[in-house]
């Protein structure tokens, strides 16, 4: 998976520290993201818990 800072046209990174800062933002992106899923996951095994007859 490519950082999308390394895929943006025209756009060259001066320094390490942006190169790190634009990792940075990417990582906590992806575990936003990861997250979220997670949430979601857990809401829908909630729901397909409660709607089991008792």
């Amino acid at each position: 998976m490519h950082c999308f800072a390394d895929t943006v046209p025209g756009e060259t990174v001066q320094s390490p520290s942006e190169k790190s800062m634009a990792t940075n933002m990417a990582g906590e992106l992806i575990a936003l993201f990861h997250l979220t899923e997670w949430f979601a996951l857990v809401c829908t095994s909630l729901a397909l818990f409660q709607d089991y007859p008792q």
